[in-house]
């Protein structure tokens, strides 16, 4: 018996679809276009709030750290905004970077000689750090505590106007993290 279809048997030639027309593709990548706008502000926003978490948890990492230290080597243990280098700035700014010694002979003072646990490097352009008034340093007693009042150590981001990010080290030596104060933050 014969099967319905010969192998010789052609079937008539249709066209084959080339792909997309020059107006089409034009119409897909203007919507992709309006589309990219709409999410561009957002993205920016989103990498602005990660730059302030980072910056925030690297503070509080370095001041456990700190803490740790001044527990374990039972000497009280330092922090201040960095001048550059090995030295303190003596302000409330520690946008520029900061360091961690251990202060040997407890003057409260980086001296030759005392060893520099740790140097931060200055923020990223756009975030300010800035601490409370009268807190230029942050120092840890040998049994983990903060010497003096609570500090207070603002984190803001210039493409976040009016929000921010507060890191409180309370008098126990520990560090929580919450918003900034209303006004805190340009």
């Amino acid at each position: 018996m014969d099967s319905p279809c010969k192998p010789d048997d052609t079937l008539p030639a249709r066209p084959v679809p080339g792909g997309f027309t020059l107006v089409e593709l034009l119409a897909t990548l203007a919507i992709l276009a309006i589309l990219a706008g709409m999410a561009a502000p957002s993205l920016r926003e989103l990498a602005a709030r990660h730059r302030l978490a980072t910056a925030t948890n690297q503070f509080v990492a370095s001041f456990q750290q700190a803490r740790m230290h001044a527990l374990s080597h039972q000497l009280p243990t330092e922090l201040c905004p960095a001048a550059g280098g090995a030295a303190c700035a003596g302000g409330l700014d520690w946008s520029g970077g900061w360091l961690a010694w251990q202060d040997d002979d407890r003057n409260r003072r980086l001296d030759p000689g005392e060893p520099v646990l740790a140097r931060f490097d200055p923020l990223p352009a756009g975030l300010i750090a800035r601490s409370s008034i009268g807190r230029p340093q942050l120092r840890f007693r040998p049994d983990g505590s903060a010497s003096g009042s609570n500090l207070t150590l603002t984190l803001c981001d210039t493409r976040l106007p009016g929000q921010g990010r507060a890191i409180v080290v309370n008098n126990g030596g520990r560090p929580r993290t919450g918003p900034a104060a209303a006004g805190a933050c340009p």
